[in-house]
């Protein structure tokens, strides 16, 4: 919560809604619903969005997007596809061993992570045919749980790296606000 965050979370699937729209968006208040905006919430970000919009008509809601980064806030956007559009100060890429397909938005973006959450299943492995993922050494893996989606290594990693990239060493003892992510285009 002291970070203030802002988290989008974008769905290829429009879930309702008027088909004759390019996108929807709703923001989610309810930190007790059952949904992933509502998970944000619930892990303390201040505001959390839903934005659905298929590949053809994501890119009509980009300024939507820079609307919420320009207001100040940290914003989290759960999406690989948003990649295809903006360049991120961090991208955190889930992999989960034993999910059998892999999306063409992670697929495209493999080379952009700066980690990979790796889901830590007992027995598990990846049998992806056609997709090989960056060298541990370039793209280190973080272990994850299954039960939380989070790891001690992950936690300490994304607290390092944000507190470099805002300057929050000392903003934490201060009560002063954190300095904004910045996004630019992406090379398309």
């Amino acid at each position: 919560p002291e970070l203030d965050w802002t988290a989008v979370k974008i769905s290829r699937n429009r879930h309702g809604g008027d088909s004759r729209l390019p996108f929807l968006i709703d923001e989610e208040t309810d930190a007790a619903a059952t949904g992933d905006a509502s998970r944000y919430l619930r892990a303390g970000a201040r505001r959390s969005y839903w934005l659905r919009a298929a590949d053809a008509r994501l890119e009509e809601a980009l300024p939507f997007v820079e609307e919420i980064r320009a207001s100040g806030c940290n914003l989290i956007v759960e999406s690989n596809r948003l990649l295809d559009y903006l360049t991120p100060n961090l991208y955190l890429g889930v992999l989960d061993l034993s999910v059998p397909d892999f999306k063409n938005s992670t697929r495209r973006n493999l080379g952009q992570a700066d980690r990979f959450a790796v889901v830590d299943r007992a027995g598990a492995r990846s049998d992806w045919p056609g997709i090989a993922l960056p060298d541990a050494a370039r793209t280190p893996r973080l272990p994850i749980s299954p039960a939380g989606f989070w790891g001690a290594e992950l936690h300490a990693w994304l607290e390092s790296r944000i507190a470099s990239a805002n300057g929050l060493e000392a903003a934490l003892q201060r009560p002063e606000p954190p300095k904004q992510y910045t996004f630019a285009p992406a090379r398309r």
